[in-house]
Formats: C-alpha cells, sequence, structure tokens
C-alpha cells in the first residue's frame, strides 16, 4: 500500500505548485474524472489574476483559447480519448496564444504512449502520482516554466516493471490501430473501411494480432489487450 504524505508535506508541496501557475491562464479538458478535476483546483487554486477555464468540447477549447493570454497551459486527461486529444492538439498549435499541453494519464497504457510518442506534449503525468503527491506535478511544471519538456518518473517503472510483452512489441502501428477498432467492436467490414484498405487485409491483420497475443478468437485478443493495458 503506497503511503500517503503528511498534511505537511502536502500543505507545503500544494503551495509550491500554486507558484508555479500563480501567473498562467489555465485550461483543463477532463471528460468525467470529477474527482480529479477537483483535486487539481485544489492544487493550482482559484485565488488568481489569470484565468481559469474547463472545457467538455472543441467549441469551448476554442473560445477559451480566444480568450486567454501568454502563458498558458492546457490540462488534459487520457479519458477523453485519442481522438479529442489530437483535435485538442490541433486545436492548440493554430491558436494565436502560447500554449504547453500538460496530459495526466488514467494509467499508463502502453498503446496510448506508443500513440502519443511524436504528439506536441509538454508534460506527461500518471494520475496516481497526483493523488499521491509524488512530486511529478510541481517539477512538471517547473520544466514547463523553463521551456523544457517533462516526463514522470513512474513512466519508465513502468516499462521496467510491467514492460511490453513480447507479442505487445511485435505488433505494428497498423495492427494497433485494427486492435482499437476490434475494442471498439467493429467488425472486419467496418476496420476495412475505418482504416481504408481491403476486407481482406483486415482478415489478416486480426488473424496476426490473435497469433501475436497467443489467444484463440478476436473476442480474447480484446480481453487481453484490456487486461494488459494495452488500451
Amino acid at each position: 500500500m503506497v503511503k500517503l504524505p503528511s498534511f505537511k508535506s502536502y500543505a507545503l508541496c500544494v503551495e509550491e505548485i500554486r507558484e508555479q501557475v500563480i501567473d498562467t491562464d489555465l485550461i483543463f479538458w477532463f471528460q468525467g474524472d470529477l474527482g480529479a478535476v477537483q483535486l487539481l483546483f485544489t492544487l493550482f487554486g482559484t485565488k488568481s489574476d489569470r484565468q481559469r477555464f474547463f472545457c467538455s468540447s472543441l467549441v469551448e477549447l476554442d473560445l477559451a483559447l480566444q480568450s486567454c493570454n501568454t502563458p498558458v497551459v492546457l490540462v488534459l486527461s487520457s479519458s477523453i480519448g485519442l481522438g479529442a486529444i489530437d483535435a485538442a492538439l490541433m486545436c492548440v498549435s493554430a491558436a494565436a496564444v502560447s500554449c504547453s499541453t500538460l496530459l495526466i494519464l488514467k494509467t499508463a497504457s502502453s498503446y496510448l504512449l506508443k500513440s502519443l510518442g511524436s504528439a506536441d506534449i509538454h508534460g506527461m503525468i500518471v494520475e496516481n502520482s497526483i493523488i499521491f503527491q509524488t512530486g511529478a506535478l510541481l517539477e512538471c511544471f517547473k520544466s514547463i516554466n523553463r521551456g523544457e519538456r517533462f516526463s514522470d518518473p513512474a513512466l519508465f517503472l513502468f516499462n521496467e516493471k510491467e514492460g511490453y510483452s513480447r507479442a505487445l512489441s511485435e505488433l505494428t502501428d497498423r495492427q494497433f490501430q485494427v486492435l482499437l477498432a476490434l475494442c471498439d467492436g467493429a467488425t472486419n467490414e467496418e476496420i476495412a473501411l475505418r482504416l481504408g484498405f481491403s476486407v481482406f487485409t483486415a482478415r489478416d491483420h486480426v488473424n496476426q494480432i490473435i497469433h501475436k497475443f497467443g489467444v484463440a478468437n478476436r473476442t480474447a485478443a480484446v480481453v487481453y489487450a484490456i487486461r494488459n493495458g494495452i488500451v
């Protein structure tokens, strides 16, 4: 069981984090993570002359970016989905204001980490690092304020302790996309339409995933992916 920090050390950390963001406009996009939102507002504080926005759509994000003044930090949760994350990053890149992006991961999903490998994200933190006050959030904002990028050490611990299984490491990028479609319940025909290739190619990719995971069928492949934190 992870030991929570003492109230004194927790309070000190909260004040240090607030000092890092007191002169920063903040935008939050969390879908359904009300507990995490409450925690973040406690950490970041609302007693600031700078603006605090809560968004739940691209339209609201765009309006918030138009109302912000530099510096700005956009705080995203992985719970909004990979598609929404990509759309948010595109919205930020098109904005007139300079904005850094912090992504908070519900879990260190290997699929998500692989998919976001080349994304323009300035900081990545595992949610448990915030809950248990490991200091990663504070270091992240210090790095952002220095114009540097930050990755939660917990992400490296995940890779060392949990690891990417041999089957997982052998999946191609296209097979990851097929696997994600499988997890959405897509048929071979729907996978082919979504990814722009033939039904026969979709079937071959599905069979290769089943073989690499060492399972009996496509349903078992989905179960394997979920249990092993791939999706």
